[in-house]
């Protein structure tokens, strides 16, 4: 198990990558400094975006030969992010949620347009 044969095959690795993934991008916007929240730096000042749920769709499979697999993908990822301006100038605190998505990030698209609501 685990092996792929001296034969073409094709594995399923769909469950672990809708599974796994979201908590590796989770992980991958912790605060070094607090790893009980997790947030993205933003280029402007006094803006900072919380990742609150990541969800990802979608198909993988390694297949090919034993010496040559290749990891064929075609993912949709969706965020649920909450953003906040924390500009100390105006004393107040502008809050909303918005969802970031990527769809079709696959093998021939790996800069897909990421869409915002």
């Amino acid at each position: 198990p685990g092996k792929m044969s001296l034969d073409w095959s094709d594995r399923d690795l769909s469950d672990w990558a809708t599974r796994t993934l979201p908590e590796f991008l989770l992980v991958s916007m912790q605060d070094p400094d607090n790893r009980k929240r997790i947030f993205a730096r933003t280029p402007w000042q006094g803006y900072e975006v919380s990742v609150a749920e990541v969800q990802v769709e979608g198909e993988v499979n390694l297949i090919g030969r034993k010496a040559e697999p290749i990891l064929q993908f075609d993912l949709d990822i969706g965020m649920r992010v909450d953003v906040e301006n924390k500009d100390k100038a105006s004393r107040e605190v502008d809050y909303w949620p918005a969802v970031a998505q990527i769809a079709h990030y696959d093998n021939q698209n790996l800069r897909p347009p990421i869409v915002t609501r």
